[in-house]
């Protein structure tokens, strides 16, 4: 199942296991060690050829939102004014403070007059990648939050590098795939200031590389960690994210139920595992969700508020990027081309990924294409979300696994110069460092987002003598600036 390199790891594997002829035998020399030593070297090697790209795969997004860290105040910036300021940061604070307390974050006084924090799913309330906020003493700083959000962007880049090396034996393509898609146009724009989007979809290549990885060694063990993967990312926050997840990994699993014909019961079984374990795992967050969905006020929202999508001008982004604004369908042109050619390889799981990336693009035209309004005419009960735009995720992750098999392609015969890839993928790197380089960035306020002002400063200090206050948005930090200065509000955001 690989791209031509199959060939030769078993070999590899022939001359490691097999106690006949070691390579150097061959030339007449004596063995100066053992098979079992020799093996031993081998897996040493394996690993550090994950370790290495991995850790390229982690700097990258760091390398590309160096401001963010860096610590001269003159080139200091932050993550932009939006959702990341007035949701998530306070909402993280409000679940950090709870939790080191000692207790569990299910009801939180200081917004809407009190409601049930538990069943809000943006505060990520058991995502384990957030609970390591709980270590700072005071309110979490917003610099902590920032670097976990670059963080999610480096695993999302080993997590693709490890599920594409799965899918064609080959480290550097994988490498490629990773840089790719974890610098996409998708991932670098809107996802980092909704933070709950990005650390759902980063679950995306872990589970499908689990699930590839059970289904190669039929181990039922690994089909249940890609639940926990999949779980993990419904834990995260973004019920829609998560929703695009599980249709891309049960098409995924009909896809292999109809091509490994002589395993097709144990693929059907790993994929029932898989899912009952994600909604088991997940079933603390999902259950109050979908009973505080059912009062919300999104059960009125009208079609044209739900049908928003891409402009079909907005399809130039494949090609090029939006110089100055966000870039969510571009992958690179490099990775673009590559696919385009992927295209032509006569596999199932191309086929598959070709399909995916046009339903995807389709469903991400919202009212301007033909798909949502059909989705919408004939089963209006599944139009749940809005803003169909963000099916570019699925859109992104297919054009790169494609591109992976047009690389392989391309370098299929004897032609493949030793330094294409290296090429390829400086030049890949460039053009995503050079489109989406400080899009969600701006100058840091002197104080911060959420600095003291009078009014604040005067609630604060009179807050156990005040039962409720309406501070209408006009704290510092918006709607839910309750959470952050422990202000018991009527507003929330």
């Amino acid at each position: 199942m690989g791209c031509g390199f199959a060939t030769r790891r078993h070999h590899l594997k022939q001359s490691v296991t097999q106690p006949g002829r070691l390579p150097h035998e061959e030339h007449g020399h004596k063995p100066d060690q053992s098979s079992g030593a020799l093996a031993l070297r081998v897996r040493f090697t394996v690993v550090a050829r994950t370790i290495s790209p991995s850790l390229i795969l982690m700097a990258l997004p760091f390398l590309l939102f160096w401001q963010v860290w860096w610590p001269s105040s003159n080139s200091r910036q932050v993550f932009a004014y939006g959702d990341f300021v007035e949701q998530h940061y306070p909402y993280r604070v409000f679940v950090a403070r709870e939790l080191r307390a000692g207790h569990l974050p299910l009801w939180d006084t200081y917004t809407f007059s009190g409601y049930p924090a538990i069943a809000e799913s943006l505060h990520g309330t058991f995502y384990p990648l957030g609970l390591w906020q709980i270590i700072f003493p005071g309110n979490i700083p917003f610099l902590a939050l920032e670097i976990e959000a670059i963080f999610h962007l480096g695993l999302t880049g080993v997590f693709t590098f490890l599920m594409v090396r799965q899918l064609t034996s080959r480290s550097d393509v994988g490498l490629l795939a990773g840089a790719s898609f974890s610098l996409c146009g998708f991932l670098t724009s809107y996802p980092l200031l909704q933070l709950t989007i990005l650390e759902a979809a980063m679950w995306l290549p872990a589970t499908l590389w689990i699930l590839q990885l059970a289904l190669n060694q039929h181990s039922l063990r690994l089909a249940a960690l890609a639940g926990v993967a999949l779980g993990c990312s419904v834990l995260a926050g973004h019920p829609q994210t998560s929703l695009y997840i599980a249709l891309v990994i049960s098409s995924y699993a009909f896809m292999r139920l109809l091509t490994y014909t002589e395993k097709r019961r144990f693929v059907l079984v790993a994929t029932l595992l898989t899912g009952s374990i994600a909604l088991g795992l997940s079933a603390a967050q999902w259950l109050p969700s979908i009973q505080l969905a059912s009062m919300s006020t999104r059960t009125q929202i009208t079609y044209e508020q739900l049908s928003g999508g891409f402009g079909p001008r907005a399809l130039w982004g494949l090609l090029r990027p939006n110089h100055g604004e966000w870039s969510p369908l571009y992958v690179g042109i490099i990775p673009f081309g590559l696919a385009l050619i992927g295209l032509s390889v006569r596999r199932p799981e191309v086929r598959y990924w070709g399909i995916a990336a046009a339903v995807a693009l389709f469903l991400s035209l919202g009212k301007h294409g033909f798909l949502y309004p059909l989705l919408y005419t004939l089963v209006p009960q599944a139009a749940l979300f809005r803003g169909q735009e963000r099916a570019a995720f699925v859109v992104s992750f297919a054009l790169i696994i494609l591109a992976a098999y047009g690389y392989c392609r391309l370098t299929q015969n004897a032609w493949r110069p030793h330094w294409l890839m290296p090429v390829l993928l400086a030049l890949t790197v460039m053009d995503l460092f050079h489109t989406n380089s400080g899009i969600v960035l701006e100058q840091s306020p002197p104080d911060g987002f959420f600095a003291k002002t009078a009014a604040a400063d005067f609630l604060t200090q009179k807050r156990g003598g005040i039962w409720r206050v309406s501070s209408e948005g006009l704290l510092p930090g918006g709607g839910n600036a309750g959470k952050f200065f422990e202000i018991r509000d009527v507003t929330g955001n």
